[in-house]
């Protein structure tokens, strides 16, 4: 990694009170980089896109500029030739405090490339005690030359920094074979303020070769007791050669190759200088796996920086996240209260009699807080009615406005209801184009300007009446200025919602919560987490709703629910939750405890493993991890390949009772049947595990199962029953401790095994795995409901392990739930425990068992999970909001109508949404919208574009499924055998 200049206003502008120290990227003027185009030194936006050199920055510092240039001619003259392997090296740990600065350094220098040499300038910041404006300090150059067959010459500045003296002698060390000469030039060290320097070095050396003992340079405290592989406190090296690895981001300039970053930090608003958009990119240094950050490509083949930052208390435990108390009416929430239940109303809100009864119902069935839709003046005035009447009736459950596009509706209302949520993405921005727009500086700051002065009225508001405030982002309804700077993405999201609090700390207002929200769980777990890592960094304990928007109904519903908030209740995140069903309101409730009282045990018993290091999980950017799927062996009789899915598996379950009716066991299955003989289809199950065999003279059962291997289903045995009563071509289920016995080997040469793991067992049984061939899949079992083992955290380890040491196997996720287990329980569970590591990627498939629940429900349940984690499509995906105050019909029963009619198109995805403001921003991804614009009247959208309008009801559903025709999705539904 070589970094690049720090820009002096900019080291100041950083909030140090924590004690951070780091290399900061420098953010360059318009001539560096119209002078390093020139060069072709900076490609066409490799990180975020044509916008990136459209933002003007201020100038850089002359000698920046100077170095920078320098730099980029050399990279130009090498082209595509690889000059140098760069690397951050590890921190250098002060021995008095919990400062770390960053170091860059060689790996190594190629002795295969012309000569070249570079000048490059480096600031260094070394911190105090107390906060205050930090200098930066032009510190050296450094230049390198190298000769054919020989290792380059290093030019080396040593700069001792004092605290009283503005001038320190820089040392030239040349090294060249073995003799090293030195030359000592006294110059000048500028700080960029009037304020005293702090205490530092700047150090400057190939690779590690200081020692504290040995060089007169070195200053304590600073290298005091460190050991000397670690002291390179700078380092710095020829541009590397590759042109695309050169980095743009805001117009800061790096030259990066496959390097470990520990943290990204942007400069808060109140600090920064001249322009708030600036981001300065902060790399800080950590001795553990979970807080750093690597700059990797992501699964479209972009470049992206993946934080590998803090975003929960534990990754191997789950612990409840720890935040402030808000106070919404007389309930408070946070970490130090239980985890609170909402909902929200249905009904008109201008029918105030039916409101309220309906909130009667919510708070019988037990929900904390109740939301209701205000959406004009009129609903506004009948809060006031149905707030009165409630507490007449003596429900005194706090009330929560939901407010769109209406900021003097939620001034007006602020007065009587205990909690306002805002949409940043609507509050103060116009509606939504999805129009791709430019923004100069100037530009984008009078925005921001007018965001807070619509929205500060109501925080004083807020202030004056003991309000809470909701700033709950939605992925759907960004706004465009959000998207043309951010995109459409879970950073375009925290960014829209820390504008608004901002907003909020300037003002002293602090009684307020974050939602993250998305129909997408994936996309919605990577918005929670990536605001909460920043939370962390900035210093924030403000308190989590958590929620999958427009979630759909009914066990879909509930499962999209549970894969997204249960995920984040496993880490130990969220404050209160809704589940959003297109059903009754209080017909929510129930799931929604049930997912409280998952996250709830899961933090009081702190369940987990025991503390490991992990690097490889993807926490903010989806990237399956692929296991390799069986390949076909020569010599074997039948086709291994498809006993698992590409895309993700479904295992299930089967008994001997069901061999005995072969035909009604394959369509359980989801087999098609050809004069009785199965095939596999769209949403056949892979494979089965029998853990009993039938006997050897049972030849109607063993021709059950023959059939089913001749389709490529694969057959998992207890090797125990392959032993005794051995069926051809099955797959053994071998535990470790029969892989430590060895008693795997006594099955016939090239029998398939599958290995059956817990996740917590020892790294010495473990590593067995690594013995054994014929290993086709993993199992990861743990018991649901175990007390002591979390199987999230557990996973989790076994992961890293497999991608540690280089494994492939592919892992099924294997839950068997106990008996009597309830259906809501089952669907919530399996969400909650496999979601958690669906969605980052950690899975091959799923196996379900609930010895009393019917067979097709958890075959069912394993093909929602998996489409619910976007991986296996089998059927028609559903974008269903679940209705409110807005909602211009019956949308439950247009609802059923619609899927009733298209339920069969694997691969599409429609919005079913009740009215504008759910739609079409909140439609997501789906491909086709069925939205309301009008009492009566259906508004058809193709993505996000309006195609046809004003359509009765009557005819908008065949309407719809013509529109799907016109785009060549529709498939004619499969007749009945």
């Amino acid at each position: 990694m070589l970094h690049l200049i720090t820009n002096d206003l900019l080291a100041r502008e950083l909030d140090w009170c924590r004690g951070r120290e780091a290399l900061v990227v420098e953010q360059l003027g318009q001539d560096a980089v119209r002078a390093l185009r020139q060069v072709d030194a900076v490609p066409a936006d490799p990180l975020l896109g044509p916008r990136a050199h459209r933002r003007p920055v201020r100038p850089a510092h002359p000698l920046h500029l100077e170095a920078v240039l320098a730099a980029a001619r050399a990279a130009a003259r090498l082209g595509q030739r690889r000059a140098v392997e760069p690397r951050l090296a590890r921190a250098l740990q002060h021995p008095h405090s919990a400062y770390a600065t960053v170091a860059s350094g060689y790996d190594r220098l190629s002795s295969r490339i012309p000569c070249c040499s570079s000048t490059l300038c480096i600031c260094a910041n070394r911190l105090g005690p107390t906060r205050h404006p930090f200098p930066s300090y032009a510190a050296a150059s450094v230049s390198s030359t190298a000769a054919s067959g020989k290792l380059p010459g290093i030019t080396t500045r040593v700069a001792p920094i004092s605290s009283t003296s503005l001038a320190a002698p820089i040392t030239d060390r040349t090294t060249s074979g073995t003799s090293t000469t030195d030359s000592t030039t006294p110059v000048i060290m500028r700080p960029t303020s009037a304020a005293l320097r702090p205490p530092g070095l700047g150090l400057f050396c190939q690779k590690s070769s200081v020692s504290h003992d040995t060089d007169p340079y070195t200053i304590d405290p600073l290298l005091n007791n460190t050991k000397s592989n670690m002291l390179i406190a700078m380092a710095t090296g020829v541009a590397p050669a590759p042109l695309p690895h050169v980095r743009v981001r805001d117009g800061g300039i790096g030259f990066t190759r496959s390097v470990d970053f520990a943290k990204i930090l942007s400069v808060p608003a109140t600090l920064r200088v001249g322009s708030s958009r600036g981001r300065v990119l902060v790399a800080k240094s950590s001795s553990t796996g979970s807080d750093t950050m690597e700059l990797e490509p992501s699964s479209e083949g972009s470049p992206l920086l993946v934080p590998r930052q803090k975003y929960c208390e534990s990754i191997y435990e789950t612990r409840r996240r720890k935040t402030r108390t808000v106070m919404v009416g007389n309930v408070p929430l946070g970490s130090d209260h239980p985890i609170r239940i909402q909902t929200m109303t249905t009904s008109d809100t201008k029918d105030v009699a039916k409101t309220v009864e309906e909130v009667m119902r919510i708070a019988d069935k037990g929900a904390d807080f109740v939301r209701i839709t205000v959406q004009g003046r009129k609903e506004a005035d009948a809060c006031f009615e149905i707030k009165n009447t409630l507490v007449q009736k003596n429900y005194n459950i706090p009330l929560v406005a939901d407010i769109h596009f209406a900021p003097t509706v939620a001034l007006r209302v602020a007065e009587c209801f205990d909690k306002i949520r805002v949409n940043p993405g609507n509050f103060a921005d116009r509606r939504a184009q999805f129009e791709q727009l430019e923004y100069t500086e100037d530009d984008y700051q009078k925005e921001l300007e007018h965001i807070e002065k619509v929205f500060s009225p109501l925080v004083e508001k807020c202030k004056q009446y003991g309000r809470a405030m909701r700033i709950g982002t939605n992925h759907g309804s960004l706004s465009d200025r959000i998207m043309s700077y951010y995109g459409d993405s879970p950073r375009g999201m925290v960014e829209s919602a820390l504008e608004f609090a901002r907003i909020c700390r300037k003002l002293d207002f602090h009684n307020f919560v974050f939602s993250m929200k998305a129909s997408n769980p994936v996309i919605m777990v990577q918005a929670y987490r990536l605001l909460v890592a920043e939370m962390y960094n900035l210093g924030w304990d403000y308190p989590l709703h958590l929620g999958v928007t427009e979630a759909g109904e009914g066990e879909d519903g509930r499962m999209k629910s549970a894969i997204g908030i249960g995920t984040l209740l496993m880490d130990g995140l969220g404050d209160t939750i809704r589940v959003s069903l297109t059903e009754p309101p209080e017909e929510e409730i129930d799931p929604c405890r049930r997912l409280a009282n998952l996250g709830t045990h899961a933090a009081d018993l702190q369940i987990g493993v025991a503390p490991f290091e992990e690097k490889h999980r993807r926490y903010f950017d989806f990237q399956r991890r692929s296991g390799q799927l069986p390949l076909q062996k020569e010599g074997e009789e039948v086709d291994y390949r498809g006993v698992l899915h590409r895309d993700g598996s479904v295992l299930m379950s089967v008994s001997l009772d069901q061999l005995k009716a072969p035909e009604l066991l394959y369509r359980s299955l989801g087999a098609k049947l050809v004069v009785g003989m199965p095939f596999k289809d769209l949403a056949t199950v892979d494979s089965i595990l029998l853990r009993e065999l039938p006997p050897v003279e049972d030849a109607q059962s063993r021709l059950a199962l023959k059939r089913l291997v001749d389709i490529s289903m694969g057959v998992l045995t207890p090797l125990s029953e392959q032993l005794t009563k051995p069926l051809p071509h099955a797959i053994a289920l071998v535990n470790v401790d029969e892989l430590s016995s060895g008693a795997h080997k006594l099955l016939p040469e090239g029998t398939r095994l599958a290995v059956t793991l817990r996740g917590d067992e020892s790294y010495e049984q473990l590593d067995l795995l690594k013995g054994v061939d014929d290993i086709t899949m993993l199992l990861h079992s743990v018991p649901y409901g175990e007390e002591k083992t979390g199987r999230v955290h557990a996973a989790r380890r076994l992961f890293e392990y497999l991608e540690t040491n280089g494994l492939n196997f592919p892992v099924i996720h294997h839950i068997k739930f106990p008996k009597s287990v309830n259906r809501d329980d089952l669907v919530i569970g399996a969400g909650a425990n496999v979601g958690a590591l669906l969605v980052d990627g950690l899975g091959d498939g799923v196996l379900l068992e609930a010895a009393d629940q019917e067979f097709e429900f958890l075959r069912d349940t394993s093909f929602n999970l998996l489409q619910g984690c976007r991986m296996r499509n089998t059927k028609t995906e559903y974008v269903s909001c679940p209705s409110c105050g807005r909602t211009l019909f019956d949308l439950q029963e247009v609802s059923a109508q619609i899927r009733e009619k298209t339920s069969h198109l694997p691969g599409v995805s429609i919005a079913i949404m009740g009215c504008i403001v759910n739609g079409p921003g909140e439609m997501a991804d789906a491909d086709f919208g069925y939205v309301g614009g009008a009492p009566g009247k259906i508004d058809l959208y193709v993505g996000k574009t309006v195609v046809q309008r004003g359509i009765a009801m009557e005819g908008a559903t065949d309407a719809l499924i013509q529109l799907i025709k016109d785009h060549g999705r529709w498939v004619d539904p499969p007749v009945e055998e």
